[in-house]
């Protein structure tokens, strides 16, 4: 009976909770460049610093990105049907605002900024430890 409960503990002590998981993940993605997409229609992008309970996000060395007005998107549209082109161009907007707090109530989605050289230079190793749930 005491060996049954001794391969319980072990068995429950490997096993990883899904909160471990989470915060492994997080700090996974520290120092990454994430785009955060806000319900404003406002795009960050930004080097991730740290996040809280409220899914407040902190970015360093952020850019902000804005949808270009109606009339910028009118005077695309006519420049486009001037040069009898198919298609609309228009620049978003952008500021740098360098260190800034995202509420978390305004994000619509977030990404990770990864290439793909960056992906494929990653060994096996570093992908097994950051899943495996070590701290």
């Amino acid at each position: 009976m005491q060996a049954v409960a001794e391969q319980l503990n072990r068995a429950t002590m490997n096993e990883t909770s899904p909160k471990t998981e989470a915060e492994v993940y997080l700090k996974s993605l520290i120092n990454k460049t994430l785009r955060i997409h806000a319900t404003d229609g406002r795009l960050f992008i930004g080097t991730f610093k740290c996040t809280d309970t409220d899914r407040n996000v902190v970015l360093s060395l952020t850019y902000e990105y804005r949808q270009p007005s109606q009339q910028k998107l009118v005077e695309a549209a006519a420049a486009a049907a001037s040069a009898n082109s198919q298609t609309v161009k228009a620049d978003m907007t952008s500021r740098y605002l360098g260190l800034v707090v995202i509420p978390g109530e305004h994000i619509v989605k977030t990404e990770v900024e990864e290439f793909t050289s960056q992906v494929k230079g990653r060994s096996i190793r570093e992908k097994q430890d950051l899943y495996s749930g070590i701290l």
